[in-house]
């Protein structure tokens, strides 16, 4: 398990640095998935909804990446 996480962290590593050194974030880790969560009442019902989003796992680990740099400084 420590050497996969060896190989992940990695690449991850120089794409979250690249992202920074270039003042991008790619268009992928933007894009979320919309989930309807059902709350209560009818399920027949639309507004007995809420909406969650999904977002990758790599820009959640981004956001809170930059956030404590941010925090830092």
């Amino acid at each position: 398990m420590k050497t996969l996480n060896n190989l992940i962290v990695y690449p991850i590593t120089k794409l979250i640095n690249m992202c920074i050194g270039n003042n991008v974030f790619p268009a992928l880790l933007k894009l979320a998935k919309i989930l309807p969560l059902f709350k209560k009442g009818c399920e027949n019902e639309p507004c007995n909804f809420r909406p969650i989003s999904i977002i990758p796992i790599i820009a959640k680990i981004f956001e809170i990446l930059l956030k404590n740099q941010i925090c830092e400084y």
